[in-house]
């Protein structure tokens, strides 16, 4: 069997310390990681900021849908348990949502059925709520 000779870019660690944007350079236009070695062995591996935005981009996408086909394996789990969400939450599932402004210093948080939650998520689910009664609006015209 024949010893494959992969044509990856190198450099060393010396040359890393001389000029590090250089091994940035390689990255770029050989459109790969450079590999640094510091006595023979890989002491790292170097890219540019577009090169590992996209892998942890890619890297996302793939747990999204190892996410999705877990939860798909185990709907198709025979004997599978559901749960309404009052039997999850209890009494607060159905409670109305009362908002309550609270006052005090710079801190404004908001009371959501006694639970003091950031304006962001308020925001967040407020807006959740708008859409899914649009939603249910369209869906019956």
């Amino acid at each position: 069997m024949a010893m494959r000779i992969l044509d990856i870019p190198t450099t060393s660690i010396s040359n890393v310390k001389r000029s590090p944007m250089e091994a940035f350079q390689k990255a770029d236009q050989e459109a790969a990681g450079v590999y640094v070695f510091n006595r023979e062995k890989v002491a790292g591996v170097m890219l540019t900021q577009k090169q590992y935005e996209s892998l942890n981009r890619e890297i996302e996408e793939l747990y999204d849908q190892l996410a999705d086909l877990m939860a798909e394996k185990r709907l198709l789990k025979e004997n599978v348990s559901t749960f309404t969400d009052v039997e999850v939450r209890g009494a607060i599932a159905t409670a109305p949502l009362s908002l309550m402004k609270k006052t005090g210093g710079n801190n404004r948080c908001i009371s959501l059925n006694g639970h003091s939650i950031q304006r962001k998520i308020m925001n967040s689910l407020m807006a959740a709520k708008r859409f899914s009664s649009i939603k249910r609006w369209t869906e019956s015209n």
